[in-house]
This record gives C-alpha cells, sequence and structure tokens, in this order.
C-alpha cells in the first residue's frame, strides 16, 4: 500500500500537466500584431516593388531586405513608444514612413498574457518616393488580410 501512493502522485502530477497546459505556439498564432501596409499608385491600384529594403528607425533589424515583387507588408510597432519610423529604400531611392500611435495592453488569458494593441493617429513620409500616405483602419489588434495604411507611388 505504501508503495503504490508515492506511483499515484507521480501519475496524478504528470496528468495535470499534460491537462492543464495550452500549446504555447497557439496564442502567438492567433495574437500577431502588426501593420498591414498596401502599395499602390494614384488611380488606386496595387503596384508592385522591386529590390525594397525596409529597416526600423534605432532598429539594427533588417524587417525587409532586398524584396522583389513586393505590394503588402506587415511591419510590427513599438510597444512602448508611440512614434514608430521605417526606412524604405530601394536602389538611389529612401524614404521614412512615420506611424503615431496609441498603445493598449490587452489581457487575453493566463496562458498567452497581454498583448499590446495599437490605434493609429496619424502617418506619414518623408522623403520623395512615397507620394502619400493613407490611414485605411486606425485599429491595429490581431492579423487580419485588412489594410491599416496604404501607401502611394509615382
Amino acid at each position: 500500500m505504501s508503495v503504490r501512493l508515492p506511483i499515484l502522485l507521480v501519475c496524478l502530477t504528470i496528468l495535470i500537466g499534460i491537462v492543464g497546459c495550452q500549446p504555447d505556439n497557439q496564442c502567438h498564432k492567433e495574437n500577431i500584431v502588426e501593420a498591414q501596409i498596401s502599395f499602390r499608385n494614384k488611380a488606386l491600384t496595387k503596384v508592385s516593388l522591386d529590390s525594397v529594403t525596409i529597416q526600423g528607425v534605432g532598429s539594427d533589424s533588417v524587417i525587409y531586405n532586398n524584396k522583389k515583387s513586393l505590394n503588402h507588408i506587415a511591419l510590427p510597432l513599438h510597444k512602448t513608444q508611440e512614434v514608430t519610423q521605417f526606412v524604405f529604400s530601394s536602389g538611389t531611392r529612401i524614404d521614412t514612413l512615420t506611424l503615431e500611435h496609441t498603445n493598449t495592453e490587452n489581457f487575453i488569458s493566463l496562458e498567452c498574457g497581454c498583448f499590446v494593441y495599437h490605434t493609429l493617429q496619424n502617418a506619414y513620409s518623408c522623403g520623395t518616393w512615397i507620394d502619400s500616405v493613407a490611414i485605411i483602419n486606425t485599429e491595429i489588434t490581431t492579423f487580419n488580410a485588412e489594410d491599416h495604411i496604404q501607401l502611394f507611388f509615382d
């Protein structure tokens, strides 16, 4: 009888551990928070850009490196700052996209924790490559295929 009790406790602990855990990838899969941006011309038609490199200002990480036929991108925004900037370059063309936003922490669950959602306040470019910027959807919450921003090129 005394041998069965420790074995029973070990089995019960393993069973609780297996049943009580949720896969971590499920939380991140459903809650990717990025600005969805498409490229357009003045006629509002989607356009593709070639050899595009996009890097966050203040970051040494390159988000897109010399991408070909790029017509849509997803960019992460700062979780602790209210201004996020990206440098777009292709050959001799360079432009900076500035996104002003507010950040809101949203509690999802004990397993998933908090995710930071964003509300776009303003968007503009500084340079000669991007002609204009339009905010289509101000709320950046979870991944969806809808545009938050449209960038217009000549």
